[in-house]
């Protein structure tokens, strides 16, 4: 005859198995600190922006530059070059000082038109090269398999990244002569007053020595201190333009590297974390 069952052993209760839970609770988070350098990685879509961002810019500018030049008719810039061969005469040596650069010798006249054609000319020569470096890249770029193939996108960008760099290079120089340029136009069409004081909102104010009447009884402009109104406005801001434009793009270029190079610290741990794909490629 065989005895009693024996009883099943009693569960355990709630809190106990809560308490036992809590102290074995596997790991599901990160568990290890690593810093790793991030590094910038480029897109097919990142250089389409760039090469689509230069051939806008020159074709622009470089229109400006192209329809500036075109707009002086031969009567308006002989009569600027006679007008500043009168003013040389009459207060020697005025120009000279505005550019030390001048010529030493017999050729010692200032040609606002000639200096107007010299660097528009150069200004849409160097930014027409530009538009051919912008336009061959895309054109290669479209034409390859850069769009489908990773691996290709990457030799291939290898290459043409310093020619786009180039091509930027270039416009920039372009930009600097195109802006040379309407100095020289500013120097040549604008009258040059002495007796003047600047006022609010950017305004000139003259007296009635900047003017005088002549035996037919017509008011004649009194023109002089060439010297100060080629150097202010017209050259003070074409050189601020010219240093402050490519300076403020470097460093906005410098400062958006470093942001994606200083060192951030991850964590991993328990699962392998695979490199995201970039750009098109995602």
């Amino acid at each position: 005859m065989s005895g009693p069952t024996p009883a099943a052993p009693a569960a355990p209760a709630p809190a106990a198995q809560a308490g036992a839970n809590r102290g074995h609770t596997p790991p599901t988070g990160p568990q290890v600190v690593k810093k790793v350098e991030t590094k910038v990685k480029t897109s097919f879509e990142d250089v389409e922006g760039l090469l689509n961002n230069l051939l806008m810019l020159t074709t622009f500018t470089l229109g400006f530059s192209i329809s500036f030049l075109a707009a002086f008719e031969y009567g308006a810039l002989a009569e600027i070059d006679v007008r500043y061969y009168k003013l040389q005469v009459e207060l020697p040596g005025e120009v000279a000082k505005a550019f030390p650069s001048a010529p030493k010798g017999k050729h010692n006249i200032f040609s606002p038109s000639g200096t107007i054609l010299e660097r528009g000319m150069w200004a849409t020569t160097i930014m027409s090269l530009s538009l051919t470096i912008a336009l061959g890249s895309y054109v290669s770029m479209c034409a390859s398999d850069a769009r489908e193939d990773e691996k290709f996108f990457k030799k291939w960008y290898s290459y043409f990244k310093w020619i786009i760099i180039f091509g930027y290079f270039l416009y920039f120089v372009g930009y600097i002569l195109f802006y040379f340029m309407l100095s020289a136009a500013a120097i040549g069409l604008f009258p040059r007053y002495c007796d003047s004081k600047k006022g609010g909102s950017g305004s000139v104010w003259l007296t009635e020595k900047s003017f005088t009447k002549t035996a037919a009884g017509e008011y004649e402009i009194v023109e002089g201190c060439l010297t100060e109104g080629i150097r202010y406005p017209v050259d003070a801001m074409t050189l601020l333009l010219n240093i402050m434009m490519p300076t403020i793009f470097i460093a906005i270029f410098l400062i958006s590297l470093w942001m994606h190079r200083k060192v951030k610290t991850i964590r991993v741990g328990g699962w392998t974390p695979s490199a995201p794909m970039h750009g098109r490629w995602k």
